[in-house]
């Protein structure tokens, strides 16, 4: 997209519009070069470039080919191996879990017993417990509740003090206002 140079009125005026003219047709002229030299050089640049970057592209895949043939032959030598071992691991697994099945079975018995033993002796505690704090519980409650009516007793006859002394005023206001005002 050109751009067009413009040059100041007082330019014009001092050398005439015929060259003033000419000398902006001019520069136009002259960026457009520069545009198309610079269109070009990149062009040919990205060219470069971009044949370049195929070359090394396929430089790399073909040193990964090479690289992943190889990572697949000590794969499957690992491979091999492994099953070897795993073979091996499976049978000495399989001769220590009867072991330790046959060990695990012996003491299961024996916990169960200690267990079953230890829970009895823990449930009678517990009800033990249990039933000493329910008595507590009603002693406590049995206090509580004669505190309370004690002192719901003394706040209702603060209340009926309070009630009265602010309703003996208020009749006697009344009277003294109708007397007045009668």
């Amino acid at each position: 997209m050109p751009v067009t140079a413009k040059l100041s009125r007082q330019f014009y005026d001092r050398f005439g519009d015929e060259i003033t003219n000419e000398l902006v047709d001019w520069f136009n002229q002259v960026d457009a070069t520069y545009r198309n030299d610079l269109r070009e050089l990149n062009e040919l640049n990205f060219q470069r470039f971009d044949a370049k970057l195929e070359q090394r592209i396929a430089d790399v895949r073909s040193e990964m080919h090479v690289g992943f043939a190889k990572v697949d032959a000590r794969f499957d030598r690992l491979e091999s191996r492994l099953e070897t071992q795993s073979t091996e691991l499976t049978n000495q697994l399989e001769t220590q879990s009867a072991d330790l099945t046959n060990r695990l079975e012996a003491r299961s018995t024996n916990l169960a017993n200690r267990l079953e033993t230890r829970s009895t002796a823990l449930e009678n505690q517990l009800e033990s417990r249990c039933s000493k704090l329910e008595s507590q519980m009603e002693t406590r409650f049995a206090q509580q509740r004669g505190y309370l009516e004690e002192r719901l007793g003394a706040q209702m006859k603060w209340m009926f003090g309070f009630w009265l002394g602010t309703l003996i005023p208020l009749a006697g206001l009344m009277i003294a206002l109708q007397g007045w005002g009668g």
